[in-house]
């Protein structure tokens, strides 16, 4: 209908600008520049911006014209050698907008998506927002109040022993005589245990604020910088990016470092310290047990290794998923009418369901991994489990007086299992939770335009001097 008519388009989105026959470029109220693009553009380089293009064919086709036409340009005098140095910058930004084009002619930038292990600028991103010193002091409270913990357990165990000794002694004596054995401190026992747990179940209140305090620092210290960035952020990037995505980022982004990787940290540093009590434990009733660690470690690290790498790409394929199916959703309600009208709605109903289709493939492999993984650890558990109690009889089974640390051996053995899936589950866990810190970070140092405040180009204090 408009074609061999005049069509005058007023815009600056500079994508579409190497399709028009004729640019005017209007800077201020005044014109600065107009002609053929390929003309303008050598005085004026800033209407090529990376990232933004309608069809790499255009804009090839446009560079190989400049290269064969070379239009020459009548800049003022003594600025030959920057018009130049112009044009060349022009010409190269148009090469690599060619080649980062999208594909179908889209302007729509693709989402980034991360690949490999987390960067550990962003684990030092982390702690560092969190605060060194109070991440140092949550480590310390969780070592204590397990400590603690195990030093109650110890009690009972040293508790039963003793007992265990006075009724043989007393046993002795009722059959061979002798001397009255004297009565075990049994209120001096249970008070040292009582104080044990009491100081146990303390720290333990003590840990769960102290993490708060530090997760809760770094989820408004990247909120406030992405938040920042994002609203200071020039007018191409809202152009190339969804609304979606971004609501993506300020949602389920935001919530997973709000909530979920405070409970990640903790449980992982409850289970981690746990493990390595627990394994104290048990080489120190039955060192040998050892000889039983070593290929079972060798098969932990290499089942937790693989489930690791699995479930961290599948975790970032779900937050790559997830983003189209927002900004879908915020486009379609803002122009539910326009659909109507043209009665589109079987197209974008049929488009939402294949979006969730790409989100449920990847959240329910992210679950099957995670049943793969509590197979092989069950495993693991139990056989370890299995082999402290044999071992534990065989090399106590002659001494009833080490009864009690058998006993606590065998039941820390016993949290094997579930304390070796939780720390590597929990790991996991945060290492894909961390994705989230990765996108937030990627917000957090967008290019912005400049400061409202340039020092260096304030007037001075008195002025205006006159008028």
């Amino acid at each position: 209908f408009l074609a061999g008519k005049t069509r005058v388009l007023v815009t600056h989105q500079v994508q579409y600008l190497p399709r028009c026959d004729s640019v005017v470029v209007i800077e201020k109220g005044m014109i600065t520049a107009s002609g053929p693009f390929l003309v303008v553009v050598q005085t004026h380089p800033h209407l090529v911006v990376e990232g933004h293009s309608e069809s790499s064919a255009p804009r090839q086709a446009s560079i190989t014209a400049l290269e064969k036409e070379a239009v020459p340009v009548q800049p003022a005098a003594g600025k030959i050698d920057s018009v130049k140095a112009a044009g060349d910058k022009a010409a190269a930004a148009l090469t690599g907008s060619a080649k980062t084009a999208a594909p179908g002619g889209q302007t729509i930038a693709t989402e980034k998506r991360a690949k490999g292990t987390i960067p550990k600028q962003v684990w030092k991103g982390y702690i560092y927002a969190m605060g060194l010193s109070v991440f140092v002091l949550i480590v310390g409270i969780y070592l204590l109040s397990q400590l603690l913990a195990l030093l109650s357990d110890g009690q009972l165990g040293y508790w039963s022993s003793k007992m265990v000794e006075h009724e043989q002694a007393v046993e002795h004596f009722n059959t061979e005589g002798g001397e009255m054995p004297a009565d075990e401190p049994v209120f001096l026992y249970l008070g040292i245990y009582a104080l044990l747990t009491i100081a146990a179940a303390f720290f333990v209140s003590v840990r769960g604020a102290t993490i708060a305090v530090g997760s809760f620092r770094a989820a408004v210290l990247y909120h406030d910088r992405m938040l920042e960035n994002v609203v200071r952020a020039p007018i191409s990037f809202f152009d190339t990016t969804p609304t979606g995505r971004i609501l993506n980022r300020f949602s389920s982004d935001q919530y997973v470092v709000d909530n979920d990787l405070r409970q990640n940290i903790s449980m992982l540093l409850m289970c981690v310290i746990r493990v390595l009590f627990v394994g104290f434990v048990i080489f120190y009733v039955t060192p040998v047990f050892i000889v039983v660690v070593v290929p079972l470690g060798g098969v932990y690290f290499y089942v937790q290794k693989f489930y690791r790498e699995s479930s961290r790409e599948l975790k970032r394929l779900e937050s790559v998923a997830k983003s189209p199916i927002f900004a879908q959703f915020s486009e379609t309600l803002n122009g539910v009418a326009t659909i109507r009208s043209f009665c589109a709605q079987s197209r974008f109903t049929d488009k939402s369901y294949t979006m969730n289709d790409a989100y449920s493939r990847a959240y329910y492999c992210n679950n099957a991994s995670n049943r793969w993984l509590g197979i092989r650890l069950e495993f693991i558990g139990n056989v370890a489990v299995g082999c402290a109690a044999l071992f534990a009889v065989i090399w106590n089974g002659d001494d009833p007086t080490t009864a009690g640390m058998v006993g606590l051996s065998v039941t820390y053995a016993l949290e094997v299992t579930g304390t070796l899936n939780g720390a590597i589950r929990t790991f996991t866990q945060l290492e894909s939770n961390m994705v989230a810190v990765e996108r937030l970070e990627e917000y957090a140092q967008l290019k912005t335009e400049k400061p409202d405040i340039i020092e260096s180009e304030r007037p001075p204090a008195e002025w205006p001097q006159h008028g």
